[in-house]
């Protein structure tokens, strides 16, 4: 194909010519689709919430990692504290004064593993931090199919369809971390938006 062929090759170059742009294969669909609601910009929105949302699921996975080990240890640590409750005042060598005293420490230490267990519900919160972590890499693989496809085969509305995940990834960063969710993914998206344009503003400057 010869370059008369192609009269906004040029204004493509310009576009990628920065470090951080996209490559001229994502930008020439967009330059020879004037009509398409697909853009450049908006792909570079849906790779980075599809990264966040990938952070997020990595997050998870290290939380319900961590929700088992504290569920597996307070467990064996109860089960340690009813086994010796039960054998420690029939040991010879201790008085009844001190086998009283230890049956007490023991009780208690047990209690307090029970009470760990009860309040912070380790086992559910592990579940419900890997079931946020498939749903988290299942909005992150839809963005990342949509863009690999041609134009014509994505979303008609993708406006509509980021904004409708968006509501999804809060509902399920709700359910894991309330906490979380005072990190708005928008103010998120802006943010890195804006960094990217400054960057490049910078870079045309040079």
């Amino acid at each position: 194909m010869s370059v008369e062929l192609l009269p906004n090759v040029g204004s493509a170059a310009n576009l990628i010519g920065y470090e951080n742009s996209p490559s001229i294969r994502t930008v020439l669909p967009h330059l020879l689709a004037a009509n398409s609601a697909w853009t450049t910009e908006l792909e570079l929105e849906l790779l980075e919430f599809a990264e966040m949302c990938e952070d997020y699921a990595v997050c998870c996975e290290l939380d319900s990692v961590r929700k088992n080990h504290a569920n597996n240890f307070f467990s064996c640590l109860s089960m340690l504290c009813s086994g010796s409750a039960a054998v420690f005042p029939h040991l010879q060598s201790i008085s009844a004064t001190t086998a009283s005293y230890g049956v007490t420490g023991i009780a208690t230490i047990s209690l307090i593993a029970s009470v760990f267990q009860n309040v912070f519900n380790y086992q559910k919160g592990a579940v419900t931090e890997i079931a946020g972590a498939l749903q988290l890499r299942e909005i992150s693989k839809q963005m990342r199919m949509q863009i690999a496809k041609p134009l014509s085969l994505r979303w008609s509305s993708p406006y509509d369809k980021m904004l409708e995940l968006e509501e999804k990834f809060s509902e399920i960063i709700q359910k894991i971390s309330p906490k979380v969710v005072g990190s708005n993914v928008k103010e998120r998206l802006r943010t890195q938006r804006r960094s990217r344009m400054r960057s490049r503003e910078a870079n045309s400057l040079t």
